[in-house]
C-alpha cells in the first residue's frame, strides 16, 4: 500500500510484473540536481554513471528534469512546487552496496524482452497523480515508452 504523509492509504498495489524493488529513496531529477552532479567535488560516481549513456558534460544533460515536468503538469492546481511530494520511482531499482555506494539499475529487473513491466494500482481515495519519465534517458537515447491507463469502477 502507498500511504500519504498523514498515513492515509492512497493506493494499493494489486499487480506488479517488475522483478526488482521500486525506488522510494532517490528523489527526482531536476535542473538543480544536474547542476549539482557536475558542480560538486567527489561526483565521479555520477559522471561514470552518465558516461555509460554517452553523457560527458553538464551540457549533455537536458535543461529540465522530472521535477520541472511535474511543476508544469500540475500548474493548473493550487500546489506550490515545494509541496510536490517525493516520487515513487516505478521500475527503478536502487540498491546500496556494503560500502554505502548507491547502485542504480533501470534494465536489470525488467521481465523478458517483449514483455513490458507493468504495475496496477487501485486508488483507495481520490488522488491527483503526476507522471514523468526521466528526461536524461531521452537525451541519452535510452527512453522507454510510458503508457498510463486509468479505469473507473462503475
Amino acid at each position: 500500500m502507498l500511504y500519504s504523509k498523514l498515513n492515509h492509504i492512497l493506493m494499493t498495489i494489486v499487480g506488479d510484473t517488475y522483478k526488482g524493488k521500486h525506488d522510494l529513496q532517490y528523489g527526482m531529477c531536476s535542473r538543480g540536481a544536474y547542476d549539482q552532479f557536475w558542480g560538486r567535488r567527489n561526483t565521479e560516481a555520477w559522471k561514470d554513471f552518465f558516461k555509460k549513456w554517452g553523457i560527458y558534460t553538464r551540457e549533455d544533460l537536458p535543461g529540465h528534469g522530472c521535477w520541472e515536468n511535474l511543476i508544469d503538469g500540475l500548474k493548473e492546481y493550487p500546489i506550490a512546487p515545494e509541496d510536490i511530494p517525493s516520487p515513487f520511482n516505478l521500475f527503478q531499482s536502487m540498491d546500496i552496496d556494503p560500502d554505502g555506494k548507491l547502485i542504480w539499475s533501470l534494465d536489470r529487473d525488467r521481465p523478458a524482452t517483449g514483455q513490458p513491466a507493468h504495475v496496477e494500482l487501485r486508488a483507495e481515495m481520490n488522488c491527483l497523480v503526476g507522471v514523468s519519465a526521466c528526461p536524461e534517458l531521452g537525451k541519452a537515447g535510452r527512453a522507454k515508452d510510458v503508457k498510463v491507463q486509468i479505469f473507473q469502477d462503475s
